[in-house]
């Protein structure tokens, strides 16, 4: 397993992990790095690791030895949601906590997707192959086994989901096949980085705190640069802030970007507006 070099700037240390190619991205090395990057202060990566790995050893162990897929979830569930409580944090979602992985395994509360990392992380030491599903609104796990797959809810105690439960599910967005298969691929360690930074940024306008907003955008686009929306978020939250020089520069390139993007004029304008902006502020 990967194992961060110490770095005792938390931002330098979540960049570093997430340089690498997606096949040695550490998951879970660098969701605990992302909550350190977030908070601006270190987090203890190892002594983390090391007190997750206690904590789902005995599982993994018995589910090493069951030859019943069906027996092995059945096994994960209990210790995950049972003996060591990880639970959804119902009363307090919005809670940025939410997102911090150090905090969600201090405190066994978390959302949709940080109880996925903690379930994809717990499945794959017990020697099962979950995936996580990013669902519109929504975030699950699928154990690969005898070429089928089996939807698990971790943010409901690990509920399973039969195939008509899920193609309700999927239905009730009516989205294109196309969508809909990429989305049953699987998410990488990467595109699951960037959901929770968007959550955390979600949480962060919720209470208008632009700030932490924007630096949120900053480590969306540190994980994928590609990400051309959240480049234009960042770009109306530097306008917001009053740095229209940095606004102007996003947009600027948003617009290079994505030229046929469907709101092409009103951001045109945007920057039209920012450019007499900042021309006028350098006289």
């Amino acid at each position: 397993m990967t194992r961060p070099t110490p770095n005792t700037d938390p931002l330098v240390a979540f960049r570093e992990a997430v340089s690498v190619p997606d096949s040695d991205l550490d998951l879970l090395v660098a969701a605990l790095l992302l909550s350190g990057a977030e908070r601006g202060q270190p987090v203890r990566v190892a002594e983390y690791i090391r007190k997750f790995e206690r904590l789902v050893a005995p599982m993994a162990h018995e589910v090493r030895h069951s030859s019943d897929p069906m027996e092995a979830l059945s096994i994960l569930n209990r210790r995950l949601f049972d003996e060591l409580g990880f639970q959804g944090n119902v009363d307090a979602y919005y809670d940025p906590a939410n997102s911090y992985m150090d905090a969600v395994i201090d405190s066994r509360l978390g959302i949709p997707i940080t109880l996925s990392i903690v379930y994809m992380e717990a499945a794959k030491r017990a020697g099962l192959n979950v995936v996580g599903i990013a669902m519109p609104g929504h975030f699950m796990v699928r154990l690969e086994t005898l070429g089928r797959g089996i939807m698990v809810d971790p943010f409901h105690a690990g509920k399973i989901l039969d195939p008509p439960q899920f193609e309700k599910y999927f239905a009730s967005y009516g989205m294109p096949d196309s969508i809909r298969e990429k989305i049953l691929t699987g998410a990488t360690a990467r595109s699951i980085l960037v959901r929770m930074l968007r959550n955390l940024r979600a949480a962060y306008l919720r209470d208008e705190r632009f700030e932490r907003a924007l630096g949120a955008c900053d480590r969306i686009l540190i994980v994928d640069p590609s990400q051309d929306a959240d480049l234009r978020d960042r770009g109306v939250l530097y306008c917001r802030l009053g740095q229209y020089y940095l606004a102007l520069k996003d947009l600027s390139q948003y617009l290079k970007r994505r030229p046929n993007a469907a709101d092409y004029d009103l951001i045109s304008d945007i920057v039209k507006a920012l450019r007499l902006e900042v021309q006028s502020g350098s006289r």
